[in-house]
């Protein structure tokens, strides 16, 4: 089993904007992926390609992982996002 490191480096890890109450409208089994652009916790705007899985409205659910880590969930604009 790999170990999460001691302290943890938040940096790379996408920036979740919470909504008050999102209704999810699409849940995506299996997740697309896609190219997202978007402000990280802290290196700034960066671009990954992660998994969406789900949507509400102009919203979408990324998922991000890495070894060592549990799973990230974060929603970020529709705009940020490209359908890979």
């Amino acid at each position: 089993m790999t170990r999460a490191p001691e302290t943890r480096d938040f940096s790379m890890l996408v920036v979740n904007i919470p909504g008050e109450s999102r209704l999810i409208t699409a849940h995506y089994d299996p997740p697309h992926r896609a190219r997202v652009t978007t402000n990280t916790y802290g290196r700034g705007e960066q671009t990954y390609e992660l998994d969406v899985i789900a949507r509400s409205g102009s919203w979408l659910c990324i998922r991000q992982s890495a070894p060592g880590w549990p799973e990230w969930l974060a929603w970020v604009p529709v705009a940020h996002c490209t359908r890979i």
